[in-house]
């Protein structure tokens, strides 16, 4: 008869389980036991070893039936018995010569499981056996794994009594490697590979007919006195099975996530500013009982499906708004009700255009979004990278380490996208997602393009919605019309009146003014209101020039009068900001302004990790712009404390605030200043 469809994907794993024990024993011998009870004797791990030749053996025995055949009718299920009984004829020749060790181990003790090995196979038979055990993998791996997929093209495994045999999770893995079972791809052998070890590992072998399997293997009786013996270690290893098929798939999970991560994912969103207090609280407010000219936040949140557009001009405060909603609990409480009894997951990305490659493509986007669903849901990863998680996991199922030059994954965007929508599509694990994507506009690609890549997810699985900001561009506003959506500088004026009166007035000079001119000044605060149309970034710069006045101490009319100085455009603003650094300081901020463009340019060429590269730090910029710093010959050079490197940071704070206008600024990490080394530019 034909092979159940999952037997011959058993079998097979359980002859790359064999050969693999077998090349371990001769490569690392010293290496293959650790007990809870501390060092084995040498004879003790002969048992185990002796134990687990058997184990496997006896499992490709219930497998190849009474006629010892598997019951063959087509060319490859005799290819695959043949490759069994090749492996009956090793073990044999193992199990002979480990017996003999141990009859000679009672007269003889051996220092090590290794110096045994070594005294049972001299070099050129050693050689020999290993050469035999690789020809049978190698066979395995490139004919016999495909040839034994493409047989369960038409057969549904989920009727296979294997199948039914196998915990939930093994049985979703299988499905999920197996899904795209009709094409062909150099893929399918490192997902076949898994699928094959997978079930040998998980099949723990019932030892019912121990004594009779091995009478089989060794057609002698001497053999039948080991049970004893082999009983006292048994329990010991089934345990260490079930640990160690546990520890490989943990193993290939953590793996996969760290080959999405990169170290840039979260920088941007931690170094918004934070909503001022009590802005923004309006994004949460119940709208029902009022007319407000845009819609309803909550609702969306709680009801309803797609996109939901927040679109704000240049520094009207749009990334605050949305660092803001992310960190609010509010937002995952609304979203539980969407979400309902489906487990809830909330992930998020914040565009840069100045920041790494990652952090202003959509490959980063795709990457710290898949990290983020991934990293709960652990049992999406053989669905939504099923390659992936074969390669890794086969590779840690022979007992060989992940290494970045020997595995090294295909993160393109083609691949990226395909991961992303076999999220989006899959039905087996039941999730709700979302996400919150600040700064479409500063997607580094075409702007269309990647608002039609999402207006079609989300129109295309309810269970995936998307809040998204950006600067209202055309190509955006055409793809977004007619969507849930707000205009933020139109919402944000009692907030900006609030930041100035509380910024103000915190100043004792201030609250002199207000005193001594009692209707000017709140006039000032109004016009300043009144001025900002809606940007925040345009407020904070004007309120802290005001500051600095009435440090000074200027006059409510000094300060109206700086308040007309400054125009009313950003970048109008920011040549006022230039303008106004005095000239004497012009030559060190240019030379530091271009140490950052440069040190950005450069990032663009030279990568310290993958695609990413090192960001200017302030300890970094305040040696790089320091004329008298010399290397070349100084005998002083010396390991550097932290008191000096945090005092040369605070000095370059109060450079950039002083010589450059307040136009490059100091991102600190959470760690501490030392560790962050001052934080980056």
């Amino acid at each position: 008869m034909v092979l159940d469809p999952l037997t011959a994907f058993s079998v097979a794993g359980t002859v790359i389980q064999f050969v693999d024990f077998g090349l371990e024993l001769f490569q690392r011998s010293e290496e293959l036991y650790r007990s809870v009870r501390g060092t084995l004797s040498v004879n003790e791990e002969l048992d185990q070893t002796i134990y687990q030749i058997l184990k496997l053996v006896e499992k490709l025995l219930q497998s190849l039936g009474p006629d010892g055949a598997l019951g063959c009718q087509t060319n490859d299920e005799y290819t695959l018995a043949g490759l069994c009984d090749a492996c009956k004829a090793v073990a044999r020749e193992m199990i002979s010569r480990l017996n003999d060790l141990k009859v000679k181990g009672r007269a003889r003790a051996w220092k090590s499981l290794r110096a045994a090995i070594v005294h049972a196979w001299n070099r050129d038979a050693m050689m020999a056996l290993q050469k035999k055990l690789e020809g049978i993998k190698a066979l395995i791996e490139s004919y016999v794994l495909v040839s034994v997929r493409e047989n369960v093209i038409n057969l549904s495994i989920e009727t296979s009594e294997r199948f039914a045999a196998l915990d939930s999770r093994s049985q979703l893995i299988i499905d999920s490697l197996l899904e795209r079972r009709k094409e062909f791809s150099e893929e399918l052998q490192d997902q076949t590979l898994a699928i094959a070890q997978l079930l040998s590992r998980s099949e723990i072998a019932i030892l019912d007919h121990l004594e009779e399997s091995k009478a089989r293997i060794l057609g002698t009786v001497q053999e039948a006195q080991q049970i004893t013996s082999l009983n006292g270690v048994a329990n010991d290893q089934l345990l260490r099975s079930k640990n160690a098929e546990t520890l490989c798939r943990d193993m290939t999970e953590k793996s996969l996530l760290e080959g999405l991560q990169f170290s840039t994912m979260m920088q941007r969103q931690e170094e918004v500013t934070e909503a001022y207090r009590k802005t923004f609280e309006w994004i949460f407010q119940d709208l029902s009982r009022t007319f407000r000219p845009w819609s309803s936040f909550i609702n969306w949140l709680k009801y309803e499906d797609g996109i939901y557009w927040i679109n704000g001009k240049a520094g009207s405060g749009k990334s605050t708004l949305v660092r803001y909603i992310c960190d609010e609990r509010r937002t995952e409480t609304l979203l539980k009700a969407w979400a309902g009894p489906i487990p809830l997951t909330i992930a998020s990305f914040f565009f840069w255009n100045s920041g790494t490659r990652d952090q202003r493509s959509q490959s980063g986007f795709l990457r710290a979004i898949l990290f983020k669903v991934l990293h709960q849901h652990p049992e999406l990863m053989p669905i939504v990278l099923p390659w992936q998680w074969a390669k890794r996991y086969s590779r840690l199922a022979s007992d060989k380490p992940i290494l970045a030059d020997q595995i090294r994954d295909d993160w393109s965007i083609s691949r990226l996208k395909q991961a992303f929508a076999k999220l989006c599509e899959q039905r087996i694990v039941k999730i709700k997602v979302c996400i919150f994507l600040d700064g479409l506009d500063e997607y580094e690609g075409d702007h269309e393009l990647i608002a039609e890549f999402f207006h079609e997810i989300t129109t295309s699985s309810p269970n995936i919605k998307i809040c998204v900001s950006s600067r209202p561009l055309l190509v955006i506003g055409d793809i977004f019309s007619g969507l849930p959506s707000l205009r933020l500088q139109d919402l944000t004026f009692q907030d900006i009146k609030f930041y100035v009166n509380d910024n103000l007035s915190k100043h004792r000079r201030f609250r002199q003014l207000l005193e001594k001119e009692p209707i000017k000044t709140p006039l000032l605060v109004k016009d300043i209101v009144g001025r900002a149309d809606g940007v925040f970034l345009w407020v904070r710069l004007v309120v802290e020039s005001l500051r600095e006045g009435l440090g000074n101490p200027d006059e409510i009319a000094d300060l109206r009068e700086r308040l007309d100085e400054l125009p009313r455009d950003l970048e109008q603003l920011y040549n006022h900001m230039w303008g106004r650094v005095r000239g004497v300081y012009r030559p060190r901020a240019s030379r530091i302004f271009q140490i950052v463009r440069a040190a950005r340019n450069q990032g663009a060429v030279i990568r310290y990790k993958d695609d990413e590269y090192e960001p200017l730090t302030a300890i970094a910029l305040s040696f790089a712009e320091e004329e008298s710093t010399s290397i070349n010959g100084n005998p002083s050079i010396r390991i550097l404390d932290p008191a000096y490197l945090k005092e040369r940071c605070e000095k370059m704070d109060a450079v950039l605030k002083t010589r450059c206008a307040g136009l490059l600024e100091i991102h600190a990490s959470e760690s501490t200043l030392y560790e962050s080394w001052g934080g980056t530019i």
